[in-house]
């Protein structure tokens, strides 16, 4: 199973030396953390997904999704309240230096130490970020009217990221290797895959675009995979496997080609984003413990006890509570750094729930084994 680590490790290590020697420039973080969100990880999708047939083990699958669906919605529904009460949070108030934070003519204000905020990603005015770095380590003012309060971190977009950390597993680069060292074979990681990709991140980018401060029109629902490049992907994939139509090996060749780059790509990216000067805000480490907790313990827990009471036993039991011990997957900071919410929080959950999951896998395989 430790061989199955070494390449994420090393891949985001390389990732930390290219940052904290500047081999890259200063932006490297931003571009090639667009790099992989624009062009690679649709290509990587759209590849997967056309290549796939689109069968499922109905009991099987439907643990793992009810496992993660509450998983996510614990995460979603804590993580604001758990950055209240570590972070010194109250309702409307911000903490520390930051003091108070509220929107004023398309701005945000922030008292304590008279720092000022500036206009979030889109530059409508509806979200202010404040603070070193732009991860919202001060506050983010949400959409409302004059002199409407906001907490940092409590906003759809941050517990989205939250929930993403909690229940969206590593099923590509590194749950393949676990699974085939457990169990030999990957069929159900597949499943696990697609439902990810088909079910669950189209409503997470629903709501990282909602917590933009855009409002949710059904025009702008509908033209979403327009849009957005990832279910863009996703739709292509899914639309060339439903119809069992395989792509020309003229365009699905440098298709797969610029998918490859998507997996180390990212982890590059996560390894680039540790070099970012500035503290932690206070609150963020409880967050980043419930988030690792959720992922690494209750999600299993949640797997094995549906699963149970849906009849699986052996090596179908198996599948399912390993695949959902998974860590989170690194997309959780390219859809967080992308969209600027909670990028801090991504950054530090991915990092601890892969260096913890080793044991807990492995505690697993032994158990259930």
């Amino acid at each position: 199973m430790l061989a199955a680590f070494v390449p994420i490790w090393l891949l985001t290590g390389f990732g930390w030396l290219a940052g904290r020697y500047r081999l890259l420039g200063g932006d490297a973080d931003r571009v090639l953390g667009a790099f992989v969100f624009h062009l690679a990880m649709p290509a990587a999708l759209f590849t997967a997904l056309s290549r796939s047939p689109l069968t499922f083990d109905a009991r099987a699958l439907g643990a793992f999704a009810a496992s993660t669906v509450l998983t996510m919605a614990l995460g979603f529904g804590l993580s604001g309240p758990v950055l209240r009460r570590f972070g010194g949070v109250g309702r409307g108030r911000w903490f520390g230096r930051a003091g108070w934070v509220r929107r004023r003519r398309g701005g945000a204000e922030s008292g304590g130490d008279g720092q000022r905020a500036t206009a979030g990603p889109g530059g409508d005015g509806q979200q202010a970020a404040a603070g070193p770095g732009g991860e919202g380590q001060w506050a983010a003012a949400g959409p409302g009217g004059e002199g409407q309060w906001a907490a940092a971190g409590s906003g759809v977009g941050e517990r989205t990221i939250a929930a993403m950390a909690a229940g969206y597993v590593n099923a590509a680069n590194l749950g393949i290797p676990v699974v085939l060292q457990v169990l030999g074979s990957a069929a159900f990681l597949t499943e696990v895959l697609l439902f990810q990709v088909l079910v669950v991140t189209p409503v997470i980018l629903v709501l990282l675009d909602r917590g933009t401060g855009r409002r949710l029109r059904p025009g702008r629902l509908v033209s979403l995979p327009l849009r957005n490049p990832v279910l863009a992907g996703l739709t292509l994939g899914a639309l060339c496997s439903g119809l069992d139509w395989r792509v020309p090996a003229l365009v699905a060749e440098p298709v797969a080609l610029l998918g490859a780059a998507a997996v180390p790509a990212a982890l590059v990216t996560l390894g680039l984003s540790l070099t970012t000067r500035g503290a932690g805000r206070a609150g963020e480490g409880a967050q980043v413990a419930l988030c690792g907790g959720l992922k690494l313990l209750v999600q299993p827990a949640l797997a094995w006890a549906i699963g149970t009471l849906a009849g699986l036993d052996g090596t179908r039991l198996l599948a399912l509570v390993v695949c959902a011990a998974l860590p989170a997957a690194q997309n959780t900071y390219i859809y967080a750094r992308e969209y600027g919410q909670g990028a801090s929080l991504a950054r530090r959950a991915v990092i601890t729930s892969t260096a913890l999951s080793m044991a807990t896998l492995a505690a697993i395989a032994w158990w259930l084994g």
